[in-house]
């Protein structure tokens, strides 16, 4: 998740509000960094795992000019879906649209939606489908996955057609 890394610099500027006050973190600020640098490496390397099994899509939901990526996972989905959408030269993906899926019981799909700010209403695509969120996250359920499990064998194929 290159370009979004939490500095010591940032850390130290953080503040903690206790019973309506602000008040300056009371500890060790470089360490807890250097605690939490593992967990962050770790997350950025699941992120990427996971966006290799991804396949792009053209026209998601039959929004013309618009580019998703979908992937298949059920856990990490913030995450993912804001890597799918960040702009390339800010170590994304420069995607439209993130959809990430699982399925949550025998027929009961999830579907979270990410978008780039002013590209795609995910909140709108949602609730056409029952779900329902924000303009830029939103998430859904639906009977079937977004992509057919045939066409999930050929990973990264430009074009693939959704089946919602």
């Amino acid at each position: 998740m290159a370009g979004r890394t939490l500095t010591t610099q940032a850390i130290e500027r953080a503040i903690h509000v206790v019973r309506g006050h602000k008040v300056m973190l009371d500890a060790d600020l470089a360490h807890m960094a250097e605690l939490g640098r593992p967990l962050l490496d770790a997350l950025a390397k699941r992120v990427s795992e996971a966006v290799r099994s991804g396949i792009a899509i053209s026209e998601p939901f039959g929004l013309k000019g618009m580019r998703a990526f979908a992937v298949s996972c059920n856990k990490d989905l913030n995450e993912i879906g804001d890597h799918i959408c960040m702009p390339i030269a800010a170590g994304g993906l420069g995607y439209d649209m993130s959809i990430v899926y699982y399925q949550k019981q025998p027929k009961s799909w999830v579907h979270s939606l990410r978008s780039a700010p002013a590209t795609v209403d995910c909140g709108a695509v949602a609730a056409l489908r029952g779900g329902g969120g924000h303009p830029n996250a939103a998430c859904f359920i639906a009977k079937e996955p977004i992509l057919d499990p045939a066409v999930l064998t050929r990973q990264g194929s430009e074009g693939a057609k959704p089946t919602a």
